[in-house]
């Protein structure tokens, strides 16, 4: 029984150190014919291309851009732009001034508007008057001074 454990010990070992030998050739292999170098240059080659291209990409987007900023479509786009906001300005004026003077012309809307501006300014004249009382109260419940 002994003898054939040893015999079969022998055997899983010369397996083994078979197996080991196949390993270590495979890596001597691989290192000689240096696929790992080899992939790593390739991956580098392959994302400088990448760089590249982006690079040139981004140039030409930037150059067409320009392109078209100054072609004469786009300035006259622009100049239409600018006369349309100058017209909705001009409106808008216009109907500002329309609106004051029908409140002008509105007793019962002008005295509204009266009171409110009046009330308003005498709430800002309490809050000013009371601000540094309040600031005051506020910084001692923070800091725990009372007084």
């Amino acid at each position: 029984m002994i003898k054939e454990i040893f015999k079969f010990l022998g055997f899983a070992g010369k397996k083994a150190s078979k197996s080991i030998e196949k390993s270590i050739d495979f890596v001597d292999d691989a290192l000689e014919k240096e696929y790992i170098t080899s992939t790593v240059e390739k991956a580098k080659d392959l994302s400088g291309e990448l760089m590249q291209k982006a690079g040139t990409a981004y140039q030409t987007g930037k150059n067409k851009f320009d392109e078209m900023s100054e072609s004469e479509n786009f300035v006259n786009l622009k100049e239409k732009a600018k006369s349309l906001a100058n017209k909705l300005e001009e409106k808008a004026d216009e109907y500002i001034e329309k609106g004051k003077e029908k409140v002008d012309a509105n007793p019962t809307i002008k005295s509204t508007i009266d009171k409110i501006k009046e009330e308003g300014k005498e709430a800002l004249e309490k809050i000013e008057e009371t601000k540094d009382d309040l600031s005051k109260k506020l910084e001692d419940s923070i800091f725990g001074e009372e007084e």
